[in-house]
């Protein structure tokens, strides 16, 4: 439906007839007949006791796959296009314990399912808090390059996380050595983020060090003031950075050396 088609006699009309003098054989509660607003317009009186799906709002589309995927179940169809989660939404360059790596085929191959309607985001799965997702800057520049706003360009950048798995409260923060922008869920199981309690140590460089061994966060507060958090981070290490008779050297290391998801928190 359109403000053109609902206003115009002919044909247009006609099928509206067809559809509903077919409708009206169905068994009561049947999806049978979804009216789709193409633009803001008015419903046919006809087709007022419908539900109808607005295309052209942000969700309209994910609606309507929903509904035909419901009466594709309720006729027996053993195959639905975008029914469930899809393992290739997830097939990166690297994948490893708590990370996830994106490159611009992978964004085109996963913003191209999401627009054909093989999957929705009822499909994904919100990733876990430790795991941490990275998009290269080519890829990321690449795809928002398309949007002329930055509103526009957020907005899209949103719905790519979404797919990926990261929700709508999560930390981002640029790994400017590798060009990769990095983003985690926040683990709301608390309803705060962990409060790390830092252990002072002697350094020319580092004013303090901390841990927290069920989330796997090493937390390093320099003496210029500000404090990173490193991610995914093994109590080995954290121990032999402990006890290093120079922590500073052990930071380089094995630490910055050793590719490791962080934040700067300060």
């Amino acid at each position: 439906m359109s403000s053109r088609s609902i206003s115009k006699e002919g044909y247009f009309q006609k099928e509206i007839k067809f559809a509903l003098d077919v409708a009206d054989e169905k068994p009561e509660g049947t999806i049978f007949v979804i009216p789709l607003k193409l633009e803001d317009c008015d419903v046919p009186r006809r087709l007022i006791k419908w539900q109808w799906v607005n295309y052209f709002e942000g969700q309209g589309f994910s609606r309507l796959i929903l509904a035909l995927r419901e009466r594709a179940k309720e006729l027996e169809l053993s195959i639905i296009p975008g029914d469930g989660p899809l393992n290739t939404v997830r097939k990166p360059i690297q994948e490893d314990s708590g990370r996830i790596l994106y490159r611009s085929a992978d964004l085109r191959n996963l913003l191209q399912q999401v627009r054909n309607g093989r999957i929705i985001e009822k499909d994904i799965e919100k990733l876990p808090s430790k795991t941490v997702v990275g998009i290269s800057f080519e890829a990321l520049d690449e795809t928002l390059s398309a949007f002329k706003t930055e509103s526009r360009k957020a907005e899209e950048k949103r719905m790519i996380l979404k797919f990926i798995g990261i929700g709508e409260s999560f930390h981002e923060w640029q790994e400017k050595n590798n060009k990769i922008h990095c983003f985690r869920n926040v683990d709301k199981s608390n309803n705060k983020e962990v409060i790390m309690q830092r252990i002072p140590v002697s350094s020319s460089n580092i004013s303090a060090i901390g841990y927290e061994k069920q989330s796997q966060i090493l937390e390093i507060s320099f003496l210029n003031g500000s404090i990173y958090q490193y991610y995914d981070f093994p109590e080995h290490l954290y121990s032999g950075l402990m006890n290093a008779s120079s922590h500073g050297r052990y930071l380089n290391a094995y630490i910055k050396q050793g590719g490791f998801s962080y934040k700067q928190i300060h």
